[in-house]
């Protein structure tokens, strides 16, 4: 974890390799935003991105957030899923983009 102005950078790594990141950056005093979470493929349904994703909630939450929220397009189906089965929220619908929203 890389702290940067009340946000981080999360790298996951397999050994030497970096298989997956994201950061959170401040919104609000109270909301954080979720973004660029990624994780190679060969990485993906195997409890990795799910390591990644509490590592920054948890993160969050030591910090005093109390919402996150992210960002998503519609052909990220997987990534969709995985936010729904973490307790996120279809919260609107921004041009081609659905913005997901969990209280933390």
């Amino acid at each position: 974890c890389i702290e940067t102005g009340g946000g981080a950078f999360f790298l996951l790594c397999d050994g030497d390799e970096i298989v997956g990141s994201c950061a959170i950056s401040p919104a609000s005093t109270r909301t954080i935003a979720l973004r660029r979470m990624y994780v190679k493929s060969a990485y993906r349904g195997k409890g990795w991105g799910q390591k990644l994703l509490d590592e920054a909630l948890q993160f969050a939450r030591l910090k005093g957030y109390g919402k996150v929220f992210l960002y998503t397009h519609p052909v990220f189906s997987e990534a969709i899923e995985f936010y729904k089965k973490n307790g996120f929220k279809e919260t609107r619908r921004k041009e081609q983009w659905i913005r997901y929203e969990k209280k933390i």
